[in-house]
């Protein structure tokens, strides 16, 4: 695990550990803006994938879900029909390789398993922002058809978060115990007020690569907010023309912005 250390912020990266954002520690409170699993650990995680299909939304719930913010990459969400792809994709299951660090930068990337694929991804500490950048480029000789997200875990419980805005639209954290997902249209923003930290949190990226976003809560503990490339939710869902097509030698990519900013100079 990798530690980038600024005056306000504290970012854990692990790259052993499908390159997940473990933690974001507002320095002044001590509090994580980020979700941790209760029980599951970062661990150097293994290079086999197992197998696919239904059977891979378990072994990832196990082993490798440890909250934070992760990439789902190059699938996203279940797969029941698919064996050749995994729960949440390759990214978050498997140990990157890490390329290059500085005392606020960190760059990792993974040869995919699944396609002959190479993820780079970045993650820097720039003042009050966090700028992730990720990118897949198809080393092969044939086009790739791939689907990309981020699943950034919010404590906003700890937080104290009673609702989050995605675009224009203020939305309620509930204070049920149960589980929602909801799809919406991406407009590039979303943000919510942590009232314990006197912080507002803010999320921009470009919604032409990211055009759909998903939120997924488990009552007032933890909130997801999901910028992805398809508005389906799962690979068996999705229509033809929702999948990126990669042409041989081409690119395609994103970057995601998180700024952590006074609620008094909002």
């Amino acid at each position: 695990m990798r530690r980038l250390l600024g005056d306000q912020l504290e970012v854990d990266v692990a790259p052993e550990h499908g390159m997940t954002i473990v933690s974001v520690i507002h320095r002044q409170s001590g509090i994580d803006l980020l979700w941790r699993h209760p029980f599951n650990r970062v661990r150097t995680l293994p290079t086999q994938l197992g197998p696919g299909g239904s059977s891979s939304r378990q072994t990832f719930e196990e082993a490798s879900f440890v909250g934070g913010w992760f990439v789902m990459v190059p699938n996203m969400g279940p797969v029941t029909d698919r064996i050749d792809m995994w729960f949440h994709g390759e990214g978050a299951r498997r140990c990157w390789t890490q390329i290059a660090e500085s005392e606020s930068s960190i760059v990792a990337q993974l040869k995919l398993a699944s396609m002959p694929v190479t993820v780079l991804r970045s993650v820097a500490l720039e003042g009050e922002l966090i700028r992730v950048t990720t990118s897949l480029q198809n080393d092969g000789d044939e086009d790739v058809r791939v689907a990309a997200g981020e699943h950034p875990c919010f404590n906003v419980q700890g937080l104290g978060v009673s609702e989050f805005i995605l675009g224009e639209s203020t939305l309620s954290v509930p204070a049920n115990p149960r589980v929602e997902h909801n799809m919406y249209e991406a407009t590039g923003r979303a943000s919510f007020e942590a009232s314990r930290i006197g912080q507002r949190v803010s999320l921009s990226w470009d919604s032409t690569s990211l055009p759909a976003v998903l939120t997924w809560r488990r009552g007032s503990a933890v909130l997801a907010i999901e910028p992805r490339s398809m508005r389906a939710r799962s690979a068996d869902s999705a229509l033809d023309h929702e999948w990126r097509t990669i042409a041989p030698g081409e690119t395609f990519g994103w970057e995601l912005q998180m700024v952590v900013h006074n609620l008094a100079a909002s």
